[in-house]
């Protein structure tokens, strides 16, 4: 059965979103597949760089937020944008990253966001001329965001912003950076001691610094320094002390997209998987003829379809606009299931392959498992941890408070 065939049995996907995975399929042939390798090669980021402009210029980019949308989609929405990670990350995981990370900077300023700080910093994002960035992860602090230590002090018209974060996806190539800072102190107790501030790449005292990984060549991450840097009084999204609730809200569309992401990859290493054990053949016979291999590929095949269905009931969930709070739940089944079985089905697509599993692509072998391998594995941390996706899905069933 070809993937295209596989496809049809997504149940909960209309006949539009079927459509536009199509679409979305011939773009990256066309426009991923033939640099995927460059790439991962060279790790230059003009080649995300060029096809993020190309995903603007296909109205890929303002899927999430229908007031900019100009494409044929009557209902445009995060399962979309979904959808399109999880085609982008099947052949490259790069773009993957990048295009999602400016979604979830959109994601932000369009629920909160009022009409100047629309026009100025979220309208760029829809058309590719600008990158976005989430900044939220700090030295000391990962999913504790309660206890950031990032500040900001007005002036008469101007915040004073210091701080250091790390961990930021697009980390000196986004233009535009929405960063989450303490303004009052003194509210923590009421979760309305942080407020969500923008702040372009190109003011004073604004620094980064680049981080080297294990996977995901051709993305930027890295440090974030803000020293003294003033930005105008308008670059506040909603109101001061809207911080928290805003983060809390952008939670639910991070994960159910991270959670398409990993289906893209998990996709592609299945895919390889089973095109080497109809090739390969040990004593005498193809190894897909070999009990364990297929029962393997069974065990990939139902984890892979099981995971569909959970992303896409949380993605459909958002954009049916249900309360963010009531939807927590099902977002962190998404992404931890997703970023999970993702995992297994990488490594056992390389354990199938055995020595060619293990190899880079254009060194002995056509496949890329070896990049999957590397790739899948941050987002069992990235977008909150798989331990944190357990404490929300706990937590709703015990009906006990969430102390995040």
């Amino acid at each position: 059965m070809s993937m295209n065939e596989n496809y049809q049995k997504d149940f909960l996907l209309s006949d539009e979103d079927k459509k536009f995975r199509k679409e979305i399929q011939d773009f990256v042939e066309k426009k991923i597949r033939p640099v995927a390798d460059e790439i991962e090669n060279t790790d230059d980021f003009s080649y995300i760089r060029k096809i993020y402009k190309q995903m603007g210029e296909e109205n890929l980019l303002s899927l999430p937020f229908k007031k900019y949308y100009k494409g044929w989609l009557k209902n445009p929405g995060v399962i979309n944008s979904t959808l399109l990670a999880e085609e982008i990350c099947r052949i490259s995981a790069a773009p993957g990253i990048a295009f999602g990370a400016s979604m979830f900077y959109g994601k932000a300023l369009y629920v909160a966001g009022n009409e100047q700080v629309l026009e100025n910093y979220l309208k760029p994002i829809t058309t590719g001329e600008k990158m976005g960035a989430i900044c939220i992860t700090e030295p000391s602090v990962g999913s504790d965001t309660a206890n950031m230590q990032t500040n900001a002090v007005l002036d008469k018209d101007e915040w004073i912003i210091n701080g250091k974060k790390r961990f930021i996806t697009n980390a000196g190539e986004a233009e535009l950076n929405i960063v989450y800072c303490v303004t009052d102190p003194e509210l923590k107790a009421k979760r309305r001691h942080m407020s969500a501030i923008i702040v372009p790449k190109d003011v004073k005292g604004f620094r980064t610094k680049q981080y080297k990984f294990m996977g995901r060549r051709g993305f930027r991450n890295g440090e974030i320094i803000l020293d003294d840097v003033r930005v105008p009084k308008e670059n506040l999204v909603g109101n001061i002390g809207d911080g928290h609730k805003i983060l809390m809200t952008q939670f639910n569309t991070e994960r159910t997209t991270i959670a398409g992401q990993c289906i893209g990859i998990a996709t592609a290493a299945f895919e390889e998987a089973k095109d080497f054990a109809r090739n390969r053949t040990q004593f005498g016979e193809k190894i897909v003829q070999k009990q364990a291999i297929y029962l393997k590929i069974a065990e990939m095949a139902t984890k892979l379809d099981a995971t569909r269905l959970l992303c896409y009931r949380a993605a459909k969930m958002v954009d049916a606009e249900l309360p963010g709070r009531k939807i927590m739940r099902e977002a962190a089944m998404a992404k931890l299931h997703a970023s999970e079985v993702a995992k297994e089905i990488c490594d056992d697509a390389l354990q199938i392959l055995g020595g060619e599993g293990w190899t880079k692509t254009g060194y002995g072998t056509k496949y890329h498992v070896e990049r999957y391998y590397r790739d899948i594995r941050i987002h069992l941390i990235g977008g909150g941890t798989s331990t944190i996706q357990k404490y929300v899905i706990a937590s709703k069933e015990l009906n006990l408070p969430l102390r995040l």
